[in-house]
């Protein structure tokens, strides 16, 4: 479970960057980022448990 956790967690990351790359825009960067903070949080929950 917390390497199912992990693997999600670095493959989002890894798409926030690409995207990042793509699209060198620091506002759509920050979007992403704060976008994807709520939903790692259930993940890390999970984790703690």
């Amino acid at each position: 479970m917390f390497s199912c956790s992990v693997v999600v967690f670095v493959l989002l990351s890894f798409l926030s960057l690409s995207i990042a790359f793509v699209t060198p825009k620091r506002i759509t960067l920050t979007t992403i980022v704060v976008a994807e903070v709520p939903t790692d949080w259930p993940w890390w929950k999970l984790v703690d448990q």
